[in-house]
């Protein structure tokens, strides 16, 4: 059984990690524009179902951030006058799409200053934010000069900074002064998509274990709290279930587990692993022949870090499909097996994919 002591020593070891490497490039990911995708909306509306403490956080971050866009905004309509005063008469059309989208702007700040909610359709407006951006950065361009006289006129308070090639991105829509969605962190973000230097991913592969990489992921969970958080799925929508690793499980609440699909997959079954270890590349259905009705509920005696990886691997190249695939794993143990690694761990060939699944440790 594993312990929250346990499994908070590794993951401080992970997140010093990435507070010593993250920002120490010219690269900050999280000023480089959204990260967050609908995979990563449906996850943070199931935080936001889960705990009122972050639904409020999160309401109360993205009303500050829709405060910061309005500033924004106004620094684009000072350009904007300008570029009327100057072309308005020779570029009516031009003109007409900038204005479009400054009433595009506007209206998303109104949204997430006064009426977003955190509910699903909420979190998903919020993906529009990268497009609302570029297109009225591409209107702007329009206009001769008009994206390059925009840092000056806009201000200082601004997102509108010069870069080398342009203007630079503006930082991730839910970021303020952090990560407004620490629990429920984006993929891309928590998978370390970094090829600066330092390198994240190089810097962790050189001083942490495998197991303990991969033991960082693992959230503390009590028994009701895995019935809850898969009750909270089920109740957003089958979309919202996603593949999942419960160590400390028994055969017991993998029944229950498939239990609570069936009433909302026609078909959900509990599939006995073979020897009573897992290994992702004999165990695992192809998750393309999975049917979208169709959940699977696997239980074992043992996992281990290797067959953990190799499932995340499996899930990111299923969803670079469009695959959705309601898998759950319940394993009675996690089994440490010093020295054994992930051959994409050892050859530092792709991001670290362990966070698209939701793995869970269950503790007394």
């Amino acid at each position: 059984m594993l312990t929250r002591e346990e499994i908070q020593s590794v993951r401080q070891a992970l997140d010093g990690i990435v507070s010593e490497v993250c920002r120490a490039c010219e690269l900050n990911c999280c000023l480089q524009g959204t990260m967050v995708g609908s995979d990563d909306a449906r996850r943070i509306a199931k935080a936001a179902r889960l705990s009122p403490a972050f639904r409020e956080w999160l309401i109360a971050g993205l009303v500050e951030r829709g405060r910061e866009l309005q500033r924004d905004l106004a620094g684009l309509e000072r350009t904007a006058k300008l570029l009327r005063d100057r072309f308005g008469a020779e570029q009516p059309s031009a003109l007409a799409k900038l204005d479009a989208a400054l009433d595009d702007w506007g209206r998303f700040c109104d949204f997430l200053e006064h009426d977003f909610r955190a509910e699903p359709d909420d979190l998903q407006r919020c993906l529009l934010f990268s497009a609302l951006r570029a297109t009225a950065l591409r209107a702007m361009r329009a206009f001769p000069g008009g994206e390059k006289v925009l840092p000056a006129l806009a201000g200082a308070g601004t997102s509108f900074k010069a870069g080398r090639r342009g203007l630079r991105p503006d930082r991730c829509l839910f970021h303020l002064g952090g990560c407004l969605v620490p629990s429920a962190k984006p993929h891309k973000c928590a998978d370390f998509y970094c090829g600066s230097d330092p390198g994240l991913i190089h810097e962790v592969v050189d001083r942490m274990a495998f197991d303990d990489f991969v033991l960082a992921h693992v959230e503390p969970r009590t028994r009701v709290e895995v019935i809850q958080d898969v009750a909270t799925e089920l109740a957003l929508g089958p979309e919202y279930v996603e593949p999942k690793v419960i160590i400390g499980g028994d055969h017991q609440l993998a029944h229950e587990i498939a239990g609570m699909l069936g009433g909302v997959f026609p078909r959900a079954a509990v599939r006995l692993v073979g020897g009573g270890h897992f290994d992702a590349t004999l165990d695992l259905p192809d998750w393309g022949r999975l049917a979208p009705d169709e959940a699977l509920v696997l239980s074992c005696r043992s996992v281990d870090a290797v067959g953990i990886y190799e499932m995340a691997v499996l899930l990111v190249r299923a969803r670079s499909r469009s695959l959705r695939p309601a898998v759950v794993l319940v394993a009675q143990e996690l089994w440490r097996r010093a020295g054994v690694v992930h051959d994409l761990w050892r050859t530092r060939a792709m991001s670290q994919p362990v966070s698209a699944l939701n793995l869970w440790g269950l503790i007394e």
